[in-house]
């Protein structure tokens, strides 16, 4: 029997996983960078081992001029055991675009130790033998960028930027 006096049973909340934090977060990524990153958290809270969240929201830090907090965001996934390939080399980016690259350097070399066939891993590499008087390395690193992407039947014909990279990488 219904007793219809009373109260209606609170319509329970929404729950978002992490998959739909995720989801949300990429939506509003070029609308709103305050709602894309309080997303990108939430998915994290929700699931801290969803690399996908820490790559974008690492990013998306980066993009608006956090690289700190960016860097955070990639020492948390390295705490929650995330010992991937796209989290070292995301890592190096923030790091290279703190201007620290000496400290970048073991970072992509970290990447490629997980996956040696990482072609922006060696592209950066490349990229800062060159900067920093390193020509063995640059051209050895630069080759192997090649024979890479011989391999997948592509050439690079662009040297992007760290950022624009860390951003294409995610």
């Amino acid at each position: 029997m219904h007793d219809l006096d009373a109260p209606a049973p609170a319509a329970s909340p929404v729950h978002f996983d992490a998959r739909r934090w995720f989801e949300q977060g990429m939506r509003f990524e070029s609308l709103d960078s305050a709602a894309a990153e309080t997303a990108y958290r939430e998915a994290i809270a929700t699931d801290p081992t969803f690399e996908q969240a820490y790559m974008h929201l690492g990013a998306l830090l980066c993009a608006h001029k956090r690289c700190d907090d960016a860097l955070t965001v990639y020492d948390m996934a390295l705490l929650q055991g995330k010992d991937t390939p796209r989290v070292h080399c995301g890592r190096g980016c923030v790091l290279e675009d703190l201007g620290r690259p000496m400290l970048a350097i073991p970072a992509y070399q970290r990447a490629l130790d997980l996956d040696p066939e990482l072609v922006m891993a060696h592209y950066r590499l490349g990229v800062l033998g060159d900067r920093l008087g390193d020509s063995i390395s640059a051209r050895i690193h630069f080759a192997e960028c090649r024979r890479i992407e011989q391999t997948k039947h592509a050439v690079p014909t662009a040297r992007p930027t760290a950022q624009a990279q860390h951003e294409a990488f995610i």
